[in-house]
């Protein structure tokens, strides 16, 4: 029983030095990023413009995700109602006035 203890602790010793949670490795100055989530109301226009910046599209079944060297970036649409552009789409405009009392 003394020998069965012993070789289990052994092997959990071992395992955790071979299992790595990061899908990619790190580069030079050791920084590695795996994966980024992406919330947006168009989905197409995102995949596309980040296509267009050299990466690659892949849908594996209900996801959409385009593939750089080093990190893999996670489309999913969200509703305006979500909040996924509020802060965003008052850039360049003129801020709110609110009523004086």
């Amino acid at each position: 029983m003394r020998m069965l203890i012993s070789a289990l602790w052994l092997v959990s010793l071992l395992a955790p030095g071979t299992a790595l949670a990061q899908a990619f490795s790190p580069n030079d100055a050791g920084v590695t990023m795996g994966h980024w989530h992406l919330n947006s109301v168009s989905v197409e226009a995102n995949q596309k413009l980040l296509v267009g910046m050299g990466g690659t599209a892949i849908k594996p079944g209900d996801f959409n995700i385009v593939r750089f060297p080093g990190v893999a970036v996670f489309l999913a649409f969200a509703s305006d109602r979500d909040g996924a552009d509020r802060r965003h789409r008052r850039i360049g405009r003129k801020p709110r006035r609110f009523h004086r009392t």
